[in-house]
């Protein structure tokens, strides 16, 4: 089996390349010239150089591959027009590219976000049924990839994956939750509860993998997570902390003080061009209270069996991050 992976050097496109080489695929993988490429598979794979904005460098890289894997896209953005043509029109052009390739039977795989769907109602998990309505840019535009690749879905055959937060060896993100049990602080954000799922990268992969293998019917759209119902996310700062072998005071931030850094974040970041992590889109999500959704559909339709609860994960993750020095 041959594949074409976007997102390669990123946080889960290098698991699932790692996995991927383990099957014995053939794969090639999208990079910009500038583009750090990891060591452990840099000269077992095939690179092409290319952007989702250039057309032209997508169709060539998607002749003769069974599966395209399409991690690639935009976590952040200096403004939504930005998010939208990296996530939404860069989806675009690669789902056009790999039509015009025409290799019959061939598989288009989205990794899309839980984002795009929009926060669960008050204790309700999240289910493929329901309609999206996200509250951030960037969930907009992870939906406009989706839009792209639906309106395809009886050319080829498609699946997406909306995963909810996902963590793991080599990942830069939830990293904050432990760099915060280090430091002996538990945030609390205003006065309410809030929840959130979660998924080990390794088990993500799983996923991936079975739908690429599946012959559902074209178009269907899975979430991601573990067995659970969700976290509350100060429970899962005090899971990191105990990883560490260390212990946490709770902090409670109001909501109008983030809200603040977050408008001047903005700010600074027109200013000074700088992409920042905590701005006022980023604000609406982190103020949502129910981030929680089901992989009923996918144990039910693709076998899906996560390995690790969140307790079992962080271990393995904190173990991975002191190994490697980060924390």
């Amino acid at each position: 089996m041959k594949a074409f992976v976007t997102g390669a050097t990123g946080f889960i496109g290098k698991h699932l390349v790692k996995a991927l080489l383990k099957n014995d695929w053939s794969i090639r993988c999208l990079a910009r010239e500038t583009s750090i490429r990891p060591e452990e598979f840099t000269d077992k794979v095939e690179w092409m150089i290319g952007d989702l904005q250039d057309k032209d460098s997508l169709v060539s890289a998607c002749l003769d591959v069974d599966v395209v894997f399409h991690l690639a896209g935009a976590i952040k953005a200096k403004s939504a027009n930005e998010f939208l043509l990296i996530n939404g029109e860069g989806t675009e052009n690669l789902v056009c590219a790999f039509f015009e390739s025409g290799k019959k039977g061939a598989r288009f795989i989205y990794i899309s976000s839980m984002a795009a769907g929009g926060p669960s109602s008050r204790w309700k998990l999240k289910n493929e049924d329901e309609p999206a309505f996200p509250v951030s840019a960037y969930g907009e535009s992870k939906l406009a990839g989706e839009i792209a690749v639906l309106k395809k879905k009886r050319e080829f055959k498609c699946i997406i994956i909306r995963p909810s937060v996902v963590y793991g060896s080599g990942d830069r993100e939830s990293l904050s939750f432990f760099k915060f049990a280090k430091l002996h602080v538990n945030p609390y954000l205003g006065f309410k509860k809030r929840y959130i799922s979660m998924i080990h990268v390794d088990d993500l992969v799983q996923l991936i993998l079975l739908a690429s293998k599946s012959d559902l019917t074209s178009g269907e759209i899975f979430y991601a997570a573990d067995d659970s119902k969700g976290y509350q996310w100060n429970k899962v700062i005090r899971e990191c902390a105990e990883a560490l072998n260390t212990w946490t005071s709770p902090v409670f931030v109001p909501q109008s003080f983030l809200k603040s850094i977050a408008f001047f974040s903005d700010i600074w970041g027109k200013i000074t061009g700088r992409l920042t992590m905590l701005n006022l889109d980023k604000y609406r999500e982190m103020t949502q209270q129910y981030w929680v959704c089901s992989s009923f559909k996918s144990k039910r339709l693709l076998g899906f069996k996560p390995k690790y609860g969140m307790k079992e994960g962080i271990q393995k993750t904190a173990i991975w991050y002191k190994e490697n020095g980060w924390i």
